[in-house]
């Protein structure tokens, strides 16, 4: 039978040669994706991604979504539902009705309300007044189309449906919202009820 004194005396002779002969601890970080079994995939897995000396979180990739351009001016820019939806509750809180019919409503959308002879900042005030609908919407699609629950499919030319199922769409006034692609970023179209 090993004696407790014993194994602790062992451990604390391990450590003391360790520290004296320069051991090194070496983390081997590793995660198992869904894809990992598929001969030549890559995973996605990214650790402290830097670019240019600012910090820009894996999910956006490409550089920052928003951009403050040398005459003071705000430049959007959304490569996903995702970033959309983070523009749309960003617009929302700063009040930017603006900022909302400029560069997150759809040029199409604003047509449609030209078109109507209203003015297309009623859209944001239309959003605003469901603003409590655009959070539980958010909140239970807080990746966008990259939500589990969440699914994505287009419904006309350089546009697509992102939408809440099952379990996480029940009892939401907003189930989704669809979204255009235009000028190299994606524009809100309006959201599905």
């Amino acid at each position: 039978m090993i004696r407790p004194y014993l194994i602790l005396a062992t451990v604390a002779m391990a450590a003391a040669s360790c520290l004296t002969s320069g051991c090194t601890y070496e983390r081997v970080v590793r995660a198992r994706t869904p894809l990992s079994g598929i001969a030549g995939a890559e995973g996605g897995l990214q650790i402290g991604d830097r670019f240019d000396g600012e910090y820009v979180p894996p999910s956006l990739g490409e550089g920052p979504i928003a951009q403050i351009e040398s005459d003071g001016t705000v430049s959007l820019r959304a490569s996903s539902g995702d970033h959309l939806l983070t523009h749309v509750a960003g617009v929302l809180e700063t009040n930017n009705d603006e900022l909302f019919v400029e560069q997150v409503l759809s040029s199409v959308t604003r047509q449609e309300f030209l078109d109507r002879g209203i003015d297309p900042a009623e859209a944001f005030w239309l959003v605003k007044a469901r603003e409590e609908a655009f959070r539980v919407l958010h909140a239970r699609m807080p990746r966008g189309e990259q939500t589990p629950a969440a699914i994505m499919h287009k419904v006309g030319s350089q546009t697509f449906r992102v939408e809440l199922t099952g379990l996480a769409a029940r009892g939401l006034e907003w189930r989704g919202f669809d979204m255009v692609f235009e000028n190299g970023s994606f524009r809100l179209r309006w959201f599905v009820g």
